[in-house]
């Protein structure tokens, strides 16, 4: 989906807070008849050397920034990121806890922040426990003023009121 990703590195995995309907790592789970289990925090992953001048998805397989994940995992992710000199690309449902930690852990120097936006509606039974569309575009105007660079995706597309 994004061209200039040159790599994905995950720390944090399985079963995702969110739940969205839509969501391709649970369609990938079902399609090897593998269910997707709590999730989790893999350490070994802070073995991996990330290189330099790359642009590195962190958090691609399960969003990081969801409610349930605890800010030691976060910022044990944050800090092994800190140790290279790359790009990095956090995407989230919940921006608004990207948002309030900027001001409480220290993100790497290189960062990008991107939600993604279905519709200008809330639908539960698509979206799961996502916050709004609405939430999301706010929290990511608050993140946008803070001069860090920021993305909004609109997949999957679901009909927009454009009055």
């Amino acid at each position: 989906m994004y061209e200039f990703v040159t790599h994905t590195w995950n720390t944090v995995k399985e079963q995702c807070f969110h739940d969205c309907s839509y969501c391709y790592c649970k369609a990938i789970a079902k399609r090897f008849n593998s269910p997707q289990k709590p999730v989790d925090f893999d350490e070994k992953e802070l073995k991996t050397k990330l290189g330099s001048g790359n642009f590195i998805f962190v958090g691609s397989s399960c969003d990081m920034f969801a409610k349930n994940i605890p800010d030691i995992w976060i910022q044990e992710t944050l800090n092994h990121c800190r140790k290279f000199d790359n790009e990095y690309l956090f995407q989230t449902k919940n921006p608004g806890s990207i948002e309030g930690l900027l001001e409480q852990m220290i993100f790497p120097d290189k960062i990008r922040v991107c939600t993604t936006i279905e519709t200008n509606r809330f639908i539960p039974e698509i979206m799961g426990n996502s916050p709004t569309p609405n939430t999301r575009a706010m929290d990511m105007n608050e993140i946008a003023h803070k001069e860090i660079k920021t993305y909004v995706t609109i997949e999957p597309i679901i009909d927009f009121d454009l009055d």
